[in-house]
């Protein structure tokens, strides 16, 4: 369900309140956090998830998650910058852009993460967090919908944004709740299915058109 590799991913691009941090070692400190933090968001709910695990995956101390991002709050965000990012992942060929969507929703695109982080687990898992729900919905649409909509031609691009959006988020939700794997009969035809039906909004082909 990810397209995104946690290695591409940049640090953060809207600050999370922390203390000012330097140094190359500091920075080592920061980025294991942050891979730690993409992990373990990926497999439980911002809520389930404390600090401690955290640090204890990235071999630091605790007090490290404060100071560099003045809290979980801000790691998470931190996490999150950068997630959804799509657009730079899209195939070239536009005709490959909805089983591509479908793909990573199943988990076989090809874009998998080898160190366990997954974008839109980290999505499903953590939006009825009181706490992070507003910053994971705007790091959605900025990182996700916007984008996506700017790529797309013909009318209404930003509705049929949303509208792909929302197929991708559901057929991920399918699956994690079914517990589908990507190899499976039901994960490969529904891959298929919304597929084309993702490609038919992406190429402006939707009933009532």
């Amino acid at each position: 369900m990810s397209w995104i590799d946690s290695s591409e991913l940049p640090m953060t691009k809207r600050d999370a309140p922390a203390m000012p941090v330097g140094g190359a070692k500091s920075q080592r400190t920061r980025d294991k956090l942050l891979s730690s933090a993409r992990f373990w968001f990926s497999e439980r709910s911002y809520d389930a998830v404390g600090v401690r695990e955290i640090a204890q995956r990235a071999d630091v101390d605790p007090a490290m998650i404060s100071r560099h991002f003045g809290g979980k709050q801000g790691l998470f965000v931190a996490a999150c910058d950068g997630a959804f990012d799509v657009v730079a992942h899209l195939p070239a060929d536009s005709a490959n852009i909805g089983r591509f969507l479908a793909g990573a929703a199943v988990g076989t695109s090809g874009t998998e993460d080898p160190d366990g982080f997954n974008a839109l687990s980290l999505l499903l898992l953590s939006s009825d967090s009181p706490e992070v729900a507003e910053a994971l919905s705007a790091a959605f649409k900025d990182g996700f919908i916007n984008p996506l909509a700017a790529k797309l031609s013909g009318k209404d691009a930003a509705g049929r944004a949303a509208a792909i959006a929302a197929c991708v988020v559901g057929l991920a939700t399918v699956c994690h709740r079914l517990g589908l794997g990507s190899r499976s009969h039901a994960a490969k035809a529904a891959e298929r299915s919304m597929g084309d039906a993702i490609q038919r909004m992406v190429d402006d082909r939707t009933e009532g058109r």
